[in-house]
């Protein structure tokens, strides 16, 4: 399961030692920033000058640090912070009085559980063994320590990431826990998957040449040099002549072309071929079914 859906099924079991009954309510972005405007209301503060949106973004970054009320509160220096510890702190309280979590309490919560209490959280330990995690490179702070908490005990932990694919930096993802995992866990065992049979040399190549500017790398492979990739200065007209280039000498028969649909992409694609040699492409759009 994912991080969350396991500590909500933990947490229905365990809350009520923190004082939440086990029918709790758990509130999606839209819950949370109307109870968010209803906590600038009641503190009587200018919701213009003080964004619902930014207070919001805000109390999931601390709680994805596992900074609960107390912790951020203590490390509001300046004035603006200290307003949002407040709100925080009244969010917080309206939570509780609703019996509600939003997203990120569920593993802040299931955190705080097994660290002050060691037999629940070794009730835990014996009964998930064996953890896989995938896409390690983008897991946060609190996911990093509710993954150490369970696996301490066994120190069977299994993880799979690469460090030059983390993208959700914007999301709380922290590149170090992949970085220092070695150190972390010095028992640790590391396959390096070296083989790409996705992408072509010229993709890996372009690739790499963009990631080893990157301040912390690890090392990989030396990658066998490809064909120069072209550079499209001009979006529209590039890629018009770079694709038409490669699918001029194609006999299409009946073909798909998979595409992101915008007005603007319909357009140059089904006009501005003619422009680059072909005879004829027609090009019909139907919208995948999810």
């Amino acid at each position: 399961g994912t991080f969350h859906s396991i500590c909500a099924r933990i947490l229905r079991r365990e809350i009520d030692i923190l004082g939440y009954d086990k029918n709790f309510v758990i509130y999606d972005k839209g819950d949370q920033l109307s109870m968010i405007r209803g906590c600038i209301k009641t503190l009587d503060l200018d919701n213009k000058k003080y964004s619902p949106n930014i207070i919001s973004s805000i109390i999931d970054k601390a709680k994805n640090n596992l900074e609960d009320v107390e912790i951020f509160e203590y490390n509001a220096l300046n004035y603006y912070k200290k307003i949002v510890a407040k709100v925080y702190t009244q969010y917080q309280e309206e939570l509780f009085e609703n019996n509600a979590l939003d997203f990120n309490d569920l593993i802040l919560l299931t955190v705080k559980l097994f660290k002050e209490n060691p037999e629940i959280l070794e009730n835990y330990q014996n009964k998930f063994r064996y953890i896989l995690v995938d896409e390690y490179q983008d897991i946060n702070f609190a996911q990093y320590q509710l993954v150490k908490l369970l696996s301490e005990k066994y120190n069977n932990l299994f993880v799979v990431g690469d460090p030059d694919q983390s993208i959700y930096k914007f999301r709380g993802a922290d590149l170090n826990n992949i970085l220092r995992f070695e150190q972390d866990f010095p028992h640790s065992k590391v396959i390096k998957l070296e083989q790409n049979y996705r992408s072509t040399k010229v993709i890996l190549e372009g690739a790499s040449n963009l990631i080893k500017h990157n301040k912390n790398l690890k090392e990989k492979a030396d990658i066998e040099k490809g064909e120069e990739i072209p550079s499209l200065d001009n979006r529209r007209e590039n890629i018009v002549v770079v694709v038409g280039d490669k699918i001029r000498h194609v006999d299409w028969g009946i073909g798909t072309i998979l595409s992101k649909i915008d007005t603007e992409n319909d357009i140059f694609i089904t006009v501005d071929f003619e422009r680059v040699g072909l005879k004829k492409l027609s090009v019909n759009f139907a919208p995948l079914e999810k």
